[in-house]
C-alpha cells in the first residue's frame, strides 16, 4: 500500500511534471504563496477524507459504506455546482436540479 501511494502521490505526478512543464521550478518560485494555498487545502481535505471513508468501511462494511458515500457524493457535488452557478440557473432549471436531488435523497425510482 506505501509503495502504490508513493508512485501515484509523489513520483509519477513529479515525474509527468518535470517531463511536461517546461521551467518548472521557475514558475513554482515566481508564483505567489497564495496560489499554493488553495490547492494545498484541498489536498488535505482530500486526504482526511480517504481516512474517513476507510475507517466507515471497515466499520459499516463495503456495500453500505460505498452506498452511502456516492449518494453523499451525488447530492452534495449536485448542489454545491448548482449554487455556485446559482445566477446562471433559471428557476425552472433550479426545480428540476432540486426534484432530481430529493429523487435521489429518496431513492424513488
Amino acid at each position: 500500500m506505501v509503495r502504490f501511494s508513493v508512485m501515484s502521490l509523489v513520483i509519477l505526478p513529479w515525474g509527468l511534471a518535470l517531463m511536461l512543464v517546461d521551467h518548472l521550478f521557475t514558475g513554482l518560485t515566481w508564483a505567489r504563496r497564495g496560489c499554493f494555498v488553495t490547492p494545498l487545502a484541498f489536498g488535505a481535505g482530500w486526504g482526511v477524507a480517504q481516512i474517513l471513508f476507510g475507517i466507515s468501511v471497515r466499520k459499516l462494511g463495503l456495500g453500505i459504506a460505498y452506498a452511502i458515500i456516492v449518494g453523499l457524493g451525488a447530492v452534495l457535488g449536485t448542489l454545491i455546482h448548482s449554487s455556485l452557478a446559482l445566477p446562471s440557473i433559471s428557476s425552472r432549471h433550479a426545480i428540476k436540479i432540486l426534484a432530481g436531488v430529493i429523487v435521489m435523497i429518496t431513492a424513488l425510482p
